[in-house]
């Protein structure tokens, strides 16, 4: 039972969805990892990406930046490959929330982590925090599957799908998430899934909103993509986006992207492969030019 539990939990994360992702990652004789040259492209209104020094030889992953830029907060999993480790069937333990200060040179775990459950999607709003978890929500749920969470309480739109990564947007009172690689929006007291242009091709996940609501950075894999990349739409009405822009490619995969609230540093998780076949992530940033 509690495998169960420990392999939906996983599923909410970037790893599942790009497993074919082909990179290359080393490690020196210490076990720390040298940073590799084939990082992620990004438009040309951002910088070349910069590696955080709190990256080890663990799975950093699920990043989000506080607004003011101060705090990053992420998920670790106490592996080195969670790829390899879930079709091994070889678990090293729960996922956990990490936070960091800047400049973001090591974390500590987060009170929200709770064994054996895994949590992520943390999001801050104002006092209130956002994030998912894969904890049962009585004495009778045996799916484990993930739900969102404000400040520990239990959001009442979750349904009997895992429903991650939450991203409130105060300014219109909507909250942000996805299910089963598609993008949803709860405002008005209803759910509503988000028409094409977010909502096109396999995998539409990993939401992230600029503070005025108007501007949607989200991970996906369209056009006949292999593997995800991250994009950006503006709102033009409720439910109604612009044709989304790249922002962050590579053939390795990337997600996770994240915004100060002044719009001039994006950070994202990308992962890599050794060419023994060993996968591993790392969180990154960039500064708007």
């Amino acid at each position: 039972m509690q495998k169960k539990y420990l392999i939906i939990g996983l599923l909410i994360f970037l790893v599942l969805f790009i497993i074919i992702a082909n990179t290359k990652k080393q490690d020196t004789n210490n076990g720390e990892t040298i940073r590799p040259k084939n990082t992620a492209t990004l438009s040309d209104e951002w910088s070349q990406p910069i590696a955080l020094s709190l990256n080890s030889n663990l799975w950093e992953d699920g990043a989000y930046i506080s607004g003011d830029g101060k705090t990053l907060y992420y998920a670790i999993y106490p592996g080195e490959d969670l790829i390899n480790d879930f079709f091994n069937n070889d678990f090293k333990g729960d996922i956990d929330v990490y936070y960091s200060e800047y400049p973001f040179e090591h974390g500590e775990k987060h009170t929200l982590s709770k064994k054996p459950w895994s949590e992520g999607g943390v999001m801050i709003s104002g006092n209130d925090i956002y994030y998912h978890s894969n904890k049962p929500v009585n004495n009778n749920d045996k799916n484990y599957d993930t739900n969102i969470y404000k400040n520990d309480e239990l959001l009442s739109f979750n349904s009997e799908v895992p429903q991650d990564d939450p991203h409130y947007c105060s300014k219109l009172d909507e909250l942000y998430f996805w299910s089963e690689n598609q993008i949803f929006v709860f405002r008005n007291n209803k759910v509503e899934k988000l028409s094409s242009p977010i909502n096109k091709g396999e995998e539409n996940i990993q939401p992230f909103l600029t503070p005025d609501c108007q501007t949607m950075y989200f991970t996906s894999k369209r056009d006949n993509d292999q593997v995800p990349k991250i994009y950006k739409s503006n709102k033009i009405s409720d439910n109604n986006w612009s044709e989304p822009e790249i922002v962050v490619s590579g053939k390795f995969g990337v997600g996770e992207p994240t915004l100060t609230d002044d719009g001039i540093k994006l950070f994202f998780v990308q992962i890599f492969r050794s060419d023994e076949g060993k996968y591993s992530s790392d969180i990154y940033y960039a500064m708007k030019k």
